[in-house]
């Protein structure tokens, strides 16, 4: 029952979002046989509650969905005015830039301010973080990250979150989108109604979301916002260059997840493909969104890097990975543990003060992923 209980509010939340997407109303029956509470937990996991409530106006549903579009309306209006702040203050030092992800694709939604976003993400000429870095706390803000990884975070209260991107990707030593976009500049097109601004073409911008899902989907998990994502993307460039597209994915090893990912997102969303029969591997990777809410969960995370020792050893795949967490490379070590990366004597120190701090900050996270280390054992495709 309580399997049941949990398939039928993904399915709901699925065909929720589908009506939204086309311009569809629901009536009171369709929280009969799901609780409209539990159904507003799941969306809001995913980030798509302000989208699902346009299905709902018909309804005498509960306030928090509405106050749920309202307050994503007005993030989104605080973030676009922002963004033009720091956009500006960019132009004026002559830094180039290139807005990434959300702040595009935000356009692509039906209504205005329904999709949910919790940051902004600008790729930046990486010869002038620190200049960006100076605009950035001259604006108010705190840099809560800096030169640690491939982007910089920045907050300002009340709701500000920016990350500027010295890359694309970092490099985690197996993903090819690290090499590919060594060379982002040359992909890069200038804007025509300012001085720094760039984009990419529809194609490139689309290679690059199947690059940038691939990283979650491979890490902790993504949500199925990702597939609403791509779904309204595809709806609205119909013509886009398939040659290129394939050619440039085929470069990033992602030809065959491409493909699942597009034909999910077109028959999970599309009114003519709503009756189609998914495949194996794409009732595979549904069943995977659906359980990892927008920005993934430790359980799929663990379960990811169990896969790829697994593919390295075989029988020893749990060890290999242990061996791993305990012992940390020296580009992590140098960009997060910069005192035990200096201090090679007190390295041995290391695991014990990450356990401790563990099990006394992130409890919960430390028990799944020692449970799932126990208790999953990985299958050979």
């Amino acid at each position: 029952m309580e399997a049941y209980r949990k398939e039928k509010l993904k399915e709901k939340m699925v065909v929720l979002l589908r009506d939204a997407i086309n311009g569809r109303q629901e009536d009171e029956s369709f929280f009969n046989d799901v609780s409209a509470d539990e159904l507003y937990v799941l969306c809001t996991q995913h980030n798509v509650s302000a989208l699902a409530s346009l299905a709902l106006k018909n309804i005498d549903a509960d306030q928090k969905w509405q106050n749920c579009r309202l307050n994503s309306l007005r993030r989104t209006v605080l973030f676009d005015a922002e963004r033009e702040t720091i956009l500006n203050s960019l132009e004026n030092q002559g830094i180039w830039y290139l807005p990434l992800k959300g702040i595009l694709l935000k356009d692509y939604y039906p209504v205005y301010g329904t999709r949910e976003m919790s940051d902004n993400d600008i790729l930046i000429d990486k010869e002038k973080a620190d200049e960006a870095k100076r605009i950035m706390l001259d604006l108010g803000y705190t840099a809560r990250v800096f030169g640690k990884t491939n982007h910089d975070a920045y907050y300002k209260q009340p709701v500000y979150n920016f990350e500027l991107h010295r890359s694309l990707f970092a490099d985690n030593g197996r993903d090819l989108a690290f090499s590919y976009y060594q060379g982002i500049e040359a992909k890069m097109v200038k804007d025509a109604d300012n001085k720094c601004g760039y984009h990419l073409s529809a194609e490139d911008f689309y290679i690059y979301f199947i690059a940038h899902n691939h990283k979650h989907l491979t890490g902790s998990g993504t949500g199925i916002r990702a597939f609403v994502d791509i779904y309204l993307f595809l709806n609205n460039h119909s013509s886009l260059n398939w040659k290129y597209i394939k050619k440039e994915i085929l470069n990033l090893d992602l030809l065959e997840e491409e493909e699942i990912v597009r034909n999910l997102s077109l028959k999970l969303f599309s009114d003519q493909d709503k009756e189609n029969q998914l495949t194996e591997k794409e009732t595979e990777m549904l069943n995977f969104v659906l359980t990892s809410g927008t920005y993934g969960n430790r359980k799929n995370l663990t379960l990811n890097g169990l896969r790829r020792y697994k593919i390295k050893s075989p029988r020893c795949y749990k060890l290999l990975y242990l061996y791993r967490r305990f012992f940390l490379p020296n580009e992590v070590l140098k960009n997060y543990f910069p005192f035990f990366y200096k201090h090679v004597w007190a390295r041995p120190f290391l695991m014990f003060y990450r356990f401790f701090r563990g099990v006394l900050l992130r409890s919960n996270l430390l028990k799944t992923e020692l449970s799932v280390i126990i208790n999953e054992r990985i299958h050979d495709d």
